[in-house]
C-alpha cells in the first residue's frame, strides 16, 4: 500500500513544482493564451518564470533559478538568463531574448514595419521586492551601429501583485533609428478567482517618421480579454486552458485594416514518473476575421517533452519554428514536418534551480 502512495506523491510533485520550470519551449507548447498579439514572452495561461517579460513583480516568487535556451527563432540564437534574491529584493538578468525588441505584430501576423537596422544583443534586468505586495521593475535594451546608421531599443516594464490582483505595464521611451521612431505601450490586469484567472490588456504601438520621404506612419491598437485556468483533472495531469477575445487595429503604414479573433488554448502536462513529463497544446481560433473576411486556417498543435529532478530538467518542443521576427505569433507553426531534420527541436533549453 505504501508504494502506490509514495509513487502518487512523486507524480503530484513533478507537477507542483512545474511553474519553476520556464522556457519557450514550455510557452510553445502550452500556449501563451494572447493569440500571438499582446504579449512578447509570459503567458496568461498559466504560471511560470517567463511571466516577469510583462509582469516583472512575478520575479518574487520565481528566482534562485537559471537557464539555457536554444531556439530556432526568433533569429536563431542562444538566450539564457540567471535569477536570485538578496534578503527581500530578487533580481536577475537575461541575456540575448530576441522577443525583447518590441515592434508591431501587425493584423495580418508576422512583423510591420520592423527596424531598419535591427538592434541586437538584448540585455535584460529585472528587480522586485516583497513588502506587503509584491512589485517589480524591468529593463531592457538592445541596439546597434552600421553604415546606413544607429539604432536603438529600449523597453521598461513595472507591475505588482496586490493581493489578487496583479497590474502590468510597458513603455517604449526610445525605439530609434534613421529617419524613424518606434513607440510601444501596454497595460493590463490579471486577478485571481481561484483556479479562474480573467484578464483585460490594451496595447498601442507603431512608428512615427522624421522622414517626409519614407513609409508613412503605423499606429495599431489592440485591445482583449479573456480567462484562463489551470487545474489538475486526474493524479499526475493538469490542464490549461483558456478563452479570449482580441481586437487589433492598423492604420497607416503598408497595412491597413482590423482584424478580430477568438482564440481557445487547450493544453496538458502528464506525469509519466517523478522525472519525466509530457506535454501537449493546441492553439484553437473560433474566429478569425480580417477586414470582416475569414483568414486561412491557423490551428496549431505541439507536443513536448520534459525531464527533471528537483535541481535540474530539460524541457524541448518539436514541431515548426515561429517566424523569424523575433515576435510571438502562432501563424504558421505547423506548415513543417516533423522529422530528425526537419524542425524536430524547435527549442531547447536546461534549467537549473537551487
Amino acid at each position: 500500500m505504501k508504494l502506490p502512495i509514495a509513487s502518487g506523491l512523486l507524480l503530484l510533485g513533478s507537477l507542483v513544482s512545474t511553474e519553476v520550470h520556464a522556457s519557450r519551449a514550455r510557452e510553445l507548447i502550452l500556449g501563451t493564451g494572447d493569440g500571438g498579439v499582446a504579449l512578447n514572452g509570459g503567458s496568461f495561461l498559466f504560471d511560470h518564470g517567463y511571466n516577469i517579460f510583462y509582469n516583472p513583480a512575478y520575479i518574487n516568487d520565481f528566482n534562485h533559478w537559471g537557464t539555457i535556451e536554444k531556439s530556432n527563432a526568433p533569429g536563431g540564437t542562444a538566450q539564457g538568463g540567471i535569477f536570485d534574491s538578496l534578503f527581500l529584493i530578487s533580481y536577475g538578468v537575461f541575456l540575448n531574448r530576441g522577443s525583447a525588441i518590441v515592434t508591431v505584430p501587425g493584423i495580418a501576423g508576422g512583423t510591420t514595419l520592423p527596424y531598419a537596422v535591427a538592434p541586437v544583443r538584448p540585455f535584460e534586468f529585472f528587480v522586485g521586492g516583497d513588502f506587503g505586495f509584491k512589485w517589480g521593475l524591468g529593463l531592457s535594451y538592445a541596439g546597434a551601429r552600421a553604415s546606413s546608421g544607429n539604432s536603438s531599443d529600449l523597453s521598461v516594464h513595472a507591475g505588482a501583485v496586490i493581493g489578487d490582483y496583479e497590474p502590468f505595464f510597458t513603455i517604449k521611451p526610445s525605439g530609434n533609428e534613421p529617419n524613424r521612431e518606434h513607440y510601444f505601450y501596454r497595460a493590463g490586469l490579471r486577478y485571481r478567482w481561484g483556479e479562474w484567472v480573467p484578464y483585460f490588456v490594451a496595447v498601442t504601438a507603431g512608428d512615427r517618421s522624421t522622414d517626409p520621404n519614407a513609409l508613412s506612419a503605423l499606429k495599431e491598437i489592440t485591445y482583449g480579454f479573456g480567462f484562463t485556468r489551470s487545474t489538475r483533472v486526474v493524479e499526475g495531469v493538469k490542464m490549461n486552458y483558456g478563452l479570449s477575445y482580441y481586437k487589433i487595429a492598423d492604420s497607416g503604414g503598408p497595412a491597413q485594416g482590423e482584424r478580430k479573433i477568438l482564440p481557445l488554448d487547450l493544453s496538458f502536462e502528464g506525469a509519466l514518473n517523478e522525472w519525466a513529463t509530457l506535454l501537449g497544446g493546441v492553439s484553437y481560433r473560433l474566429l478569425d476575421r480580417l477586414d470582416g473576411l475569414s483568414s486561412a486556417d491557423n490551428t496549431t498543435g505541439r507536443i513536448g517533452l520534459r525531464l527533471a529532478n528537483d535541481k535540474v530538467s530539460l524541457e524541448w518542443a518539436l514541431g515548426k519554428n515561429l517566424p523569424d521576427n523575433g515576435s510571438e505569433q502562432p501563424d504558421s507553426l505547423d506548415t513543417q514536418s516533423i522529422d530528425l531534420t526537419n524542425g524536430f527541436f524547435t527549442a531547447a533549453n536546461v534549467t537549473f534551480r537551487w
